[in-house]
């Protein structure tokens, strides 16, 4: 009986053991393949769809949702989703914004540190997106010690999370801030491009109103000066003829 009882106490412990070396797989491949699939990527949007793809896929997550973060209007936008919220062509349902502090992604976004939340039942800032969930994981995208983005999964079992997935979501949030800061940054120079493009086609068009208004005026004070050159050779004419 005790060497029976020995055995399955060994089995277990090779079960866990092997569950656990299986997790970390998972979470390796997430990396090298998230590593692979950004490489050479600058659209802020590709990089944040292969993030919410890559991770949801290989860590087996309900969901995976990916933030950015604006600081000038202190507003978070999701960007990626890998759940029920995304339609074909990887166009998000009900795109959420929210406030820096708001819920659990906003307050990560506020304070730079990570979430992990066992029962969201119990967390009052909880905020439902598309349907309510047990637990919830957030971690920021940091860059020059700014958080520039979060990366947010939710499950519907209490306490799924585990420090594997910490890690794993801090690995992949580091392996990314490079690029997804990059991205961000071309981002914000594309808008300034088309903003000082509409400015310049707004500037041209009020040019070309300018040299139509100035053609109308200068046409208009034409006739009323054809008009007294004529009166004037007529009273030159007029005096002419009384002096002769």
């Amino acid at each position: 009986e005790m060497l029976r009882s020995l055995v399955g106490s060994e089995m277990c412990i090779r079960d866990r053991d092997i569950t656990l070396v299986e997790r970390q797989s998972r979470m390796l491949r997430a990396l090298n393949n998230l590593s692979v699939s950004i490489l050479g990527k600058r659209d802020l949007y590709d990089i944040a769809w292969e993030i919410a793809r890559n991770t949801a896929s290989h860590l087996k997550l309900e969901d995976c949702v990916v933030y950015s973060v604006d600081h000038d209007t202190k507003k978070l936008t999701q960007l990626a989703a890998f759940d029920n919220k995304v339609s074909s062509g990887n166009v998000i349902k009900n795109i959420m914004t929210m406030d820096i502090g708001e819920g659990i992604v906003g307050k990560v976004a506020q304070s730079g540190d990570h979430l992990l939340i066992n029962d969201t039942k119990l967390y009052n800032e909880y905020v439902v997106d598309d349907k309510i969930r047990a637990s919830e994981l957030a971690v920021p995208i940091i860059a020059n010690n700014i958080v520039i983005g979060v990366i947010d999964s939710e499950n519907s079992i209490k306490g799924y999370f585990k420090n594997e997935h910490l890690e794993t979501f801090k690995n992949i949030a580091n392996l990314a801030s490079a690029q997804f800061n990059s991205a961000i940054s071309l981002r914000k120079e594309q808008k300034t491009q088309d903003e000082k493009n509409k400015l310049l086609i707004k500037l041209e068009k009020s040019n070309e109103e300018l040299k139509n208004f100035a053609h109308v005026v200068s046409h208009d004070l034409k006739s009323p000066l054809r008009s007294m050159s004529a009166i004037i050779s007529w009273i030159r004419e007029d005096l002419s003829l009384i002096h002769i």
